[in-house]
C-alpha cells in the first residue's frame, strides 16, 4: 500500500509540472493520482468527517453547494446541452478540493511544498520554452534575407514601443504559446507567492540568493505578458507582502519605506503597460456610456469590458433572484449585445461575478463570494501570506475574466487553493505554556 501512495503521489506531482504546459495527454497523471487514492484502504479506515480540518470543510462544503446549484439552475434553462457542458465543467471546482483532502487523510499527501515545487518546475521550464519560441518567431524571410525583428507587423518603431504596446513577439498573446496569458500570469503570480513566503523562511544566505532571481524573473515575466488585470495583481502581492513583512518582523519604518519604493515603482512601470491604456481611457469610457454611444468591436480594448458588464447588468435586473439559468446566460448575452450594436456578440460577460449571478441568480453569486470568503478568513486567522494574497488576486482577476468558466481556471484555482488552506493550518504552531515559579 505504501507503494501505491507513493507512486499516486508522484504521478500528482507529475501533473502539476505539467499544468502550465496545457497538455490535455498529461491528464492520465491526474486520473492515475486520483486512481491510487480511491484503491487507498486507509481513506476508507477512518471517520472522514471528523478528521477534516475545519477550513477545508467550509471550503468544500461551498464549493460543492455552488456547483450543486449549478446543476440545479438547468432546470429553468432553455439550452440543456449548453448547461450540461457547462456544468459538467464546473464539477472540477468540487472535485479537486475533495480529491485533496481524501488524500491527504489517506496518507498520500504528505508533503504539501513539495507539490507547489513541482509546479514552479513546470512554469520556470514552460517559461523558458515560450522565450525559445518567440525567439525564433522573430526570424522572418525577405527579399533582403532573414531577417530578426520584434515587432509582429515589422513596422518601423522602436523595440521599446514595441514591448510597451503588447505587440512584440516578447509580449502578451505572442509570448504565452501553451496558454491564454491572463492565465498564464496567474500561474506566474501563483510561483511568485509561494517564493516570497519561501524567502522569507529561509536562512541560508545562497538558498536566499537563488530564490531571489527566480522571484525577480517572475516578477519580469508577468510584466512581459502584459495583462492588465494581473498586473494590478502584482501591485496588490507587493502592498500584501510589505504589510505581511513590516507586521510580521515589527519593521513599522520599513512599511513607510517601502511603500514609497513600491509606489515609486508602480509611477515609473505602469505608464509603460497595457495597463495606463485602461487608466488614461477611463474617463472616455463614462463619456461614451453617458452618451448611448455603445458601438464598439475587438479593437476598442479599452471600451469593450464596460459594454459587457452595463449589459450583464441589464439582464440581471429582469431575473435578480434566480438568474436564467446556466445554459442560457451566453445566449441571452449575445441578445444583448445585438441589441446594443456590439458588433462582436459572442463576448461573454468577462466578469465571473456578474457571469455567476446571471446563470444562477442571487444565491450562486453569494455561493461563489462565501468559497473566497472562508479561505480568506481562515488565511488570516492562520496568519498564512499566501492564501491571504492569493485569494486577494484571484478574486481581482475574475473581475475581468469568466476564469471559474474556462478550462484553463477551473484546473487550476481549486487544487492551487486548497493546497494553501491545508498549509495555513500547518503554519499555526501550538502555543506553549510557560510555567512560572510563585
Amino acid at each position: 500500500m505504501e507503494l501505491v501512495k507513493r507512486f499516486s503521489f508522484i504521478s500528482f506531482c507529475v501533473y502539476l509540472f505539467f499544468v502550465p504546459f496545457n497538455w490535455t495527454w498529461t491528464n492520465i497523471f491526474w486520473f492515475i493520482s486520483v486512481l491510487g487514492v480511491l484503491i487507498n484502504k486507509d481513506v476508507y479506515k477512518k471517520n472522514i468527517l471528523k478528521v477534516i480540518f475545519d477550513e477545508e470543510k467550509f471550503f468544500i462544503f461551498f464549493s460543492s453547494c455552488y456547483v450543486i446549484w449549478c446543476f440545479v439552475s438547468l432546470l429553468w434553462s432553455e439550452d440543456l446541452d449548453r448547461g450540461f457542458l457547462l456544468s459538467g465543467r464546473y464539477v472540477s471546482i468540487m472535485f479537486f478540493p475533495i480529491f485533496i483532502c481524501l488524500a491527504r487523510i489517506g496518507g498520500v499527501l504528505k508533503r504539501h511544498e513539495l507539490l507547489i515545487w513541482a509546479f514552479v518546475a513546470g512554469v520556470l521550464v514552460s517559461s523558458c520554452a515560450c522565450l525559445y519560441l518567440s525567439y525564433q518567431d522573430c526570424w522572418h524571410e525577405t527579399e533582403n534575407g532573414t531577417v530578426f525583428n520584434f515587432d509582429i507587423w515589422n513596422r518601423d518603431i522602436t523595440v521599446y514601443e514595441t514591448f510597451t504596446t503588447g505587440h512584440s513577439y516578447f509580449t502578451y498573446v505572442f509570448l504565452s504559446h501553451f496558454t491564454h496569458p491572463a492565465y498564464y500570469s496567474i500561474h506566474f503570480i501563483y510561483v511568485l507567492i509561494f517564493l516570497i513566503y519561501m524567502l522569507l523562511k529561509q536562512n541560508k544566505l545562497w538558498i536566499k540568493i537563488v530564490i531571489s532571481f527566480m522571484i525577480l524573473y517572475c516578477f519580469v515575466f508577468v510584466l512581459f505578458l502584459q495583462c492588465r488585470a494581473e498586473l494590478m495583481s502584482l501591485i496588490f502581492v507587493s502592498f500584501i507582502f510589505l504589510l505581511y513583512y513590516s507586521i510580521s518582523r515589527k519593521y513599522y519604518k520599513s512599511l513607510v519605506l517601502g511603500g514609497l519604493i513600491i509606489g515609486g515603482i508602480i509611477f515609473v512601470v505602469v505608464p509603460h503597460t497595457r495597463l495606463s491604456g485602461m487608466i488614461s481611457g477611463l474617463n472616455k469610457i463614462l463619456d461614451r456610456i453617458d452618451n448611448q454611444s455603445i458601438q464598439s468591436n475587438l479593437g476598442d480594448e479599452e471600451y469593450i469590458r464596460i459594454f459587457l458588464w452595463k449589459n450583464a447588468f441589464e439582464i440581471i435586473k429582469r431575473e435578480p433572484i434566480l438568474g436564467v439559468g446556466i445554459g442560457d446566460v451566453d445566449s441571452e448575452m449575445e441578445k444583448e449585445n445585438i441589441k446594443a450594436k456590439i458588433i462582436e456578440t459572442s463576448l461573454g460577460s468577462h466578469n465571473q461575478y456578474l457571469y455567476c449571478w446571471l446563470a444562477m441568480g442571487i444565491l450562486g453569486f453569494l455561493l461563489l463570494l462565501a468559497m473566497f470568503a472562508s479561505a480568506f478568513y481562515y488565511g488570516v486567522k492562520n496568519r498564512y501570506f499566501p492564501l491571504i494574497t492569493f485569494v486577494g488576486v484571484i478574486m481581482i482577476c475574475i473581475s475581468f475574466e469568466n476564469m471559474l468558466t474556462r478550462v484553463y481556471g477551473i484546473m487550476f484555482i481549486p487544487w492551487a487553493m486548497q493546497l494553501l488552506l491545508i498549509m495555513s493550518k500547518e503554519n499555526v504552531k501550538p502555543y506553549k505554556i510557560e510555567q512560572t515559579n510563585v
